[in-house]
């Protein structure tokens, strides 16, 4: 629904039982009942234009699509690794799979193995890690040129901030982050863990 400006809104509850009440409704409905998981990345920052004025621009990035994985730090990550390995390598199954204990090294070699093995796990989990190259890329992307409201270059001085997402406070994401990416580790803005629910 749009208003009388024509931007979107959203219906009361008396439209959508298809009455004409007001009122904002008391929940969100949604078209599919399953969870998707997204990040995303937008800034407003300045840039200069063709015509050598400073304006003020919206920018995003393609989203970082997590939907049906489970977010993790690295360590947890790595034990769904093995247990994935673990799980294949018990399988006896001659030509295709091996002997017991040789799994995914039998069936795609020492050098796919870890490779092969990773898919699978990323059907149903995701590495926080992914998360940081993703956004650090994506906010490189984002400010690549920009300047300052007075037109000074400023595209390497941009933070970053997000909700409490323990997977991204956990310990070893953020090893990762500030080995990886030091600049960018030292400019994003803290917030406390949510420790409490994980995602």
């Amino acid at each position: 629904m749009r208003d009388a400006e024509g931007f979107v809104v959203s219906p009361t509850d008396a439209e959508v039982g298809g009455g004409t009440g007001t009122g904002a409704r008391k929940q969100t409905s949604v078209k599919y009942a399953n969870e998707a998981r997204f990040c995303f990345c937008v800034a407003a920052p300045f840039a200069k234009q063709a015509d050598g004025t400073v304006k003020q621009v919206g920018r995003t990035a393609a989203p970082f699509n997590y939907t049906k994985q489970w977010l993790v730090g690295p360590a947890n990550f790595e034990k769904e690794m093995a247990k994935e390995e673990a799980r294949v390598a018990a399988y006896d199954g001659g030509k295709e799979w091996g002997i017991k204990g040789q799994g995914y090294v039998h069936r795609y070699g020492a050098a796919k193995a870890r490779e092969e093995c990773e898919k699978r796990v990323l059907s149903h989990h995701q590495c926080a890690t992914r998360m940081v190259d993703w956004l650090v890329a994506a906010g490189r992307e984002i400010f690549h040129g920009t300047c300052d409201s007075e037109g000074e270059p400023l595209e390497d001085d941009w933070a970053l901030n997000g909700d409490g997402l323990s997977s991204w406070w956990d310990v070893g994401t953020q090893a990762y982050f500030k080995d990886t990416y030091p600049k960018e580790y030292a400019r994003q803005v803290r917030c406390s863990p949510n420790f409490a629910n994980r995602y």
